[in-house]
C-alpha cells in the first residue's frame, strides 16, 4: 500500500506512475491515519450524529484524549519516517503502537456502525457515484490497518528494509491495552452500580449511587433510560446491562434524576441542542414528540420557542385587585407541527379567567368544562391534527398549557390568558403590587434578551381601595350581590419554623443564600432546619432559637454548603418528618420548603397531603420554588388546603429578596390589609363603592377552594358548577379552545361569548376616550360662552 518503489522496471500508463508518487512520499497513509481520523473526531464533536443515531465513541474527556491521540501518534511517527533521527526511532515506534492498539479498540467498538458504513460506501458510489459519507464510520478499522503500513515505513527508515524487528512497538501495544482497560473501567462501575441499584437492600442502594456518582458515566445511564437501550449497548456494555425486568425505563429515568441531578428528558433535549447545523437530516425529520397531547411538558423540542411575549394588567381599585392578560406567541421553525406545552406559575390567589386561541387572524374564546371533559377534547382534536389550545391547573397557583399545533417552517400560534388576581396593597390603600406569573417549565426555547417576559407591576388605586365594596352577581338565580370588608389586621406570625432545604444539585447557587437569609428569622421563633438528603431516614435538623449565635449559623452555613448539593434528592420523606415535628398541639407553625425541580418523587404524596388536610389553621406550609423545572409533588398538593406559594418570578430571578419579604413579615409589628368577601342573596344595593366583576370572579374562585378542601362529592360538584359559571380555571375545571362549532358539539362544549369575557383596554381605545373627552369639554366650554355671550 505505502511501499517505496523501485525506480528500475517498466515505467507504465501515467496512472501508475502517479500512484507511485503519491504512495512513494506516505501521502495514502498520512490521509488514512491522521487526516481521517482528525476529520472524523471533528465531525462527531461539531454535530454529534454518532451521538444521536448510534452511540456516544466520545462519552468524556478521557475517551476524547484516547481518540485525537490516534491521529497526532501517527502524525509523529509519520514525520519520524520521512526525516528519520536515530533519537526518535523508539518514541515513533512507541506512538505508533499506541496508536495501533488504540485504533483496535475503537474498530471493535464501531464494528456494527462499520458494516453499515460499508454498505453505505458501496451502494452510494454504485448508484449515485458519491457514497464518501460511508467512509467515516470506517475510520478506526482504517486507522488500525494503516498501523500496519506505518511500521514498514518506519522500518524501513531505520533498517532499510520492510521486515524485522522495531523496537518499542509493542511497548506502545502494551500501553494502549492498559488506556483501554482504563477506559472500561468506568463503563464497568457503571453497570455494577445499576445493579447494585436494583437490589431490595438500602444498603447496597447507597453504595450503587455512591459508586454511580463517583465513577458512572453519564452516557451509559443517558442510555439506559430509552426504550431501545439494548441496541445502543454494545459488546460489554450490553451484557452487563440489567435486564428490563431488573431496571425498567422509568426506573431507569429515576435513577438517572438521582445520580445527576438532571431530568432525562432535558438532558436528552440538550445534547441534540448541540447540533444547531444539522437540522434537515433523516434524524430531524422523524423525530417524534412522545409527549403530545399528553400531560407531561417533556424535554425541550428542536425548532420550537417562545416567540413574542406582552404582559399588561389594569387595576379595580374599589376591590384591590387586578386583571392582567398574557399574550403568547409561539414559533416553529422544525420542518414537521409541533405542540408547546409549559407549566406557569401564578401569583399567589390568582385564577385564569380568560383563555383566547387566534384562528386565522380571528380571536377565539375558549368553552369551560370538567377537566377529564376538557382534557378528553383537546386530546381528540390533536389526534385529527386542529387547532386547540388547553389550560388547566397542575398545582397550587400553577396551571399547564398546551396549544397544537404550531405550524412548521417558521409558522406561529398566538393565544392570550386572562388572569385575575389579588393586589398586595400598601398600607394607604393608594397602590397595590401585582406580582408577575413565570414559566417553571416548558418544552421550547426561550431567549431572555429577545423576549420581555412578564415583571411585577406597582398599580394605582384610584381613588384607594373601599373599606366597603359590591358587585352584582348576575351568573346564578335568584340575584344577589358580592360583598367584600377590608380591614388591617396585624401579620400572621408563627412561633415555631420548620425549613425543609433541597440539596439538589440544581440548588447550588441557591442555598449560601439560603443559609444567610435566615438570619432574618424575627427573634422568639423556633427554628428546625432540615436539610434533604439520600438516605430514607431524614438526618435531624439543626434546632435553634432566634436570633441565632455564631456557632448556629456556622452549622447552618456546613450543611448548607455548595459541596453538600450533589445529584437529585426527593424531599418527601424529609417534609413528613418536619410537619410531625411541628406538632399538633395548637401553636401557630410554619413550614418553608425551599426546593429546586422534583421530577422523579420516591413515592406518592398521597401521606403529605393527608397531613395537610387534617391540620389546624394555624399550621400552614410555605412551597418556594427557587429553580425553574417539573415539581411533582407540587402537582399532587393542587386543591390541597393551608398550602401557599411564594411569588415565582422573584424567586426563580433572586432567592433572597422573596425570602426576606416573608421572614421580614414575621415580625408580629408589621400589617396587612384582610379582605373578606360574602355573598348575599337579593337585588338591592351593596354597602360602599361599586366594583366590578371580578370581585365576584375572586370570591368564586376562594369558594372553590374552599368546597374543595371538605373532600365531599356534593360540595365538589357545587364547586365545579360555581367555577364553570364564572369560567374559571380551576382544580375541577379546565379550558380549551376548539377550531369550530361540530368540535365543540361534540366535546358538549359551549365556548363563552365575547361579550362575557374580562378585558385589559387597549393603549389606543384609552387615546380615543381621552380624545373623546377632550372633544367634548371643549364643546361644552364653547357653548357656555355663546350663551354668555347672548
Amino acid at each position: 500500500m505505502n511501499e517505496t518503489c523501485p525506480e528500475t522496471g517498466p515505467k507504465g500508463s501515467w496512472l501508475m506512475r502517479a500512484f507511485r508518487r503519491v504512495t512513494a512520499g506516505g501521502w495514502i497513509l498520512l490521509a488514512f491515519t491522521v487526516v481521517l481520523p482528525a476529520l472524523v473526531l471533528a465531525v462527531e464533536l461539531t454535530t454529534r450524529i454518532c451521538t444521536e443515531l448510534f452511540l456516544d465513541p466520545v462519552p468524556d474527556g478521557w475517551n476524547l484524549a484516547a481518540v485525537a491521540a490516534v491521529p497526532i501518534a501517527y502524525l509523529f511517527a509519520w514525520l519520524s519516517a520521512r526525516h528519520p533521527a536515530p533519537r526518535r526511532t523508539w518514541p515513533a515506534a512507541f506512538l505508533a503502537g499506541l496508536a495501533q492498539g488504540l485504533s483496535a479498540y475503537y474498530a471493535l467498538l464501531m464494528l456494527p456502525i462499520a458494516l453499515l458504513g460499508g454498505l453505505v460506501l458501496v451502494m452510494g458510489w454504485w448508484y449515485f457515484g458519491f457514497g464518501l459519507i460511508g467512509i467515516l464510520p470506517l475510520a478506526p478499522a482504517l486507522a488500525f490497518l494503516g498501523g500496519y503500513f506505518m511500521r514498514r515505513r518506519l522500518l524501513r527508515a531505520t533498517l532499510g528494509a520492510p521486515r524485522g524487528r522495531l523496537r518499542g512497538m509493542g511497548f506502545g501495544w502494551l500501553a494502549a491495552m492498559l488506556v483501554v482497560l482504563a477506559l472500561l473501567a468506568s463503563g464497568v462501575a457503571t453497570s455494577i452500580g445499576l445493579h447494585l441499584m436494583t437490589r431490595d437492600d438500602a444498603a447496597q442502594q447507597a453504595r450503587g449511587l455512591h459508586l454511580l456518582r463517583r465513577s458512572g458515566r453519564h452516557d451509559l445511564l443517558m442510555r439506559a433510560c430509552e426504550w431501545n437501550r439494548e441496541a445502543s449497548f454494545i459488546g460489554l456494555q450490553r451484557l452487563l446491562l440489567p435486564s428490563r425486568d431488573q431496571l425498567s425505563i422509568e426506573e431507569a429515568q429515576r435513577l438517572f434524576y438521582r445520580v445527576t441531578g438532571e431530568d432525562y428528558a432535558l438532558a436528552r433535549a440538550r445534547i441534540g441542542g448541540r447540533r444547531p447545523n444539522l437540522g434537515r437530516g433523516f434524524a430531524e425529520v422523524f423525530e417524534w414528540d412522545n409527549d403530545q397531547g399528553g400531560a407531561r411538558v417533556g424535554g425541550l423540542l428542536k425548532g420550537l420557542s417562545l416567540y413574542g411575549s406582552r404582559y399588561e394588567a389594569r387595576a379595580d381599585a374599589a376591590a384591590g385587585l387586578a386583571y392582567a392578560e398574557w399574550t403568547l406567541v409561539f414559533r416553529n421553525a422544525h420542518v414537521s407541527e409541533r405542540e408547546a406545552r409549559a407549566r406557569i406559575a401564578l401569583p399567589p390567589g390568582a385564577v385564569v379567567s380568560r383563555l383566547t386561541l387566534w384562528i386565522d387572524g380571528e380571536e377565539r374564546e375558549a368553552a369551560f368544562g370538567g377537566r377529564s371533559q376538557v382534557r378528553q377534547a383537546y386530546e381528540r382534536v390533536v389526534s385529527r391534527r386542529r387547532d386547540p389550545v388547553l389550560v388547566g391547573t397542575c398545582g397550587p397557583d400553577r396551571i399547564q398549557v398546551q396549544c397544537y399545533p404550531v405550524p412548521p417552517n417558521g409558522g406561529e400560534m398566538k393565544i392570550r390568558l386572562g388572569i385575575t388576581a389579588p393586589l398586595a396593597i400598601d398600607a394607604d390603600g393608594a397602590s397595590g403590587r401585582l406580582d408577575a406569573p413565570a414559566i417553571v417549565e416548558r418544552n421550547f426555547r426561550l431567549r431572555h434578551d429577545a423576549v420581555d417576559l412578564p415583571q411585577p407591576l406597582v398599580l394605582n388605586l384610584d381613588p384607594p381601595l373601599a373599606e366597603h365594596a359590591w358587585a352584582r352577581d348576575t351568573r346564578f338565580e335568584p340575584p344577589a350581590i358580592v360583598q367584600q370588608h377590608a380591614v388591617r389586621v396585624p401579620a400572621w406570625r408563627p412561633s415555631r419554623v420548620a425549613v425543609v432545604v433541597d440539596t439538589s444539585l440544581a440548588m447550588r447557587p441557591s442555598v449560601a443564600t439560603v443559609a444567610e437569609s435566615l438570619a432574618a428569622l424575627p427573634a422568639g421563633v423556633e427554628l428546625r432546619l432540615w436539610a434533604v438528603g439520600d438516605a430514607a431516614t431524614p438526618e435531624p435538623p439543626i434546632t435553634a432559637t432566634t436570633p441565632l449565635d455564631a456557632t448556629t449559623q456556622a452549622r447552618i452555613r456546613k450543611v448548607l454548603s455548595s459541596s453538600a448539593c450533589v445529584g437529585g434528592r426527593c424531599s418527601l420523606r424529609t417534609l413528613q418528618a418536619a410537619w410531625d415535628d411541628l406538632g399538633d398541639d395548637g401553636t401557630s407553625a410554619a413550614l418553608v420548603w425551599i426546593h429546586g425541580p422534583q421530577p422523579f418523587p420516591s413515592q406518592t404524596a398521597d401521606d403529605l397531603c393527608r397531613r395537610l388536610e387534617r391540620a389546624s389553621p394555624d399550621k400552614r406550609l410555605y412551597a418556594f420554588q427557587t429553580v425553574a423545572g417539573a415539581c411533582r409533588i407540587t402537582e399532587a398538593l393542587d386543591g390541597v388546603r393551608g398550602v401557599q406559594t411564594l411569588v415565582p418570578a422573584d424567586a426563580l430571578a433572586d432567592v433572597k429578596a422573596p425570602l426576606r419579604r416573608l421572614l421580614d413579615g414575621w415580625t408580629g409589628e408589621t400589617e396587612i390589609w384582610q379582605c373578606v368577601r360574602t355573598r348575599v342573596p337579593g337585588e338591592a344595593v351593596g354597602e360602599g363603592r361599586e366594583a366590578g366583576e371580578h370581585l365576584v370572579r375572586q370570591w368564586a374562585a376562594d369558594e372553590v377552594r374552599r368546597k374543595l378542601v371538605s373532600g365531599d362529592a356534593v360540595r365538589r360538584d357545587e364547586a365545579r358548577q360555581l367555577a364553570l359559571a364564572w369560567h374559571l380555571v380551576t382544580p375541577v375545571t379546565s379550558a380549551v379552545v376548539l377550531e369550530n362549532q361540530q368540535q365543540y358539539r361534540e366535546a358538549g362544549l359551549e365556548p363563552v361569548q365575547a361579550s362575557t369575557v374580562p378585558t385589559v383596554p387597549e393603549p389606543g381605545l384609552w387615546v380615543t376616550l381621552l380624545l373623546a373627552a377632550v372633544v367634548l369639554v371643549g364643546w361644552r366650554w364653547r357653548e357656555r360662552r355663546a350663551i354668555r355671550g347672548a
